[in-house]
C-alpha cells in the first residue's frame, strides 16, 4: 500500500505546491488542496483493496484458531468452510459465498463513491 501511496504522491506536479508557496498557502492548506485531492485516487485503491483482503482474512484465521473456542474469531470465511467442509452443504455454502461476493462489491462501490476523486474543494 505504501508503493501505491509514494506512487501517487511522486505523481504530483511540483509547479502545484509552488504556486500553493507562491499564493502563500500555510502546509495545511497546500495539504488539503492540493495533495490531499490528487492523491485521492490512490487512496481509493488503497482503500478498497485493503477492506477485500481483510474480508479474506481466511488463512490466519484457521491456522491460528480454527474459529477459536466457541466460534468467538469466527468470520465469514471460516463458517462458509465449516459449513462445506466439516457439515457437507455444499448447496448453502455455495449461496453464503455469492451473497458475500455482493456484500464485498457493495462496499467496495460505497467506498469508490465515497472517495471518487472528481470533486475538488477549493
Amino acid at each position: 500500500m505504501l508503493i501505491v501511496f509514494v506512487a501517487g504522491l511522486q505523481a504530483i506536479p511540483q509547479e502545484m505546491y509552488e504556486v500553493a508557496k507562491i499564493e502563500g498557502a500555510s502546509k495545511w492548506q497546500t495539504f488539503r488542496s492540493v495533495t490531499w485531492p490528487l492523491l485521492a485516487p490512490s487512496a481509493t485503491i488503497v482503500v478498497a483493496y485493503t477492506t477485500i483482503q481483510s474480508f479474506k482474512a481466511f488463512d490466519l484465521v484457521f491456522a491460528m484458531t480454527g474459529g477459536g473456542p466457541n466460534n468467538s474469531t469466527e468470520i465469514i470465511a471460516t463458517y462458509i468452510y465449516e459449513v462445506a467442509f466439516r457439515s457437507y452443504q455444499f448447496g448453502y455454502a455455495s449461496s453464503i459465498s455469492v451473497i458475500f461476493m455482493i456484500i464485498i462489491a457493495f462496499i467496495t462501490f460505497l467506498q469508490f463513491k465515497a472517495l471518487r476523486s472528481d470533486r475538488v474543494s477549493y
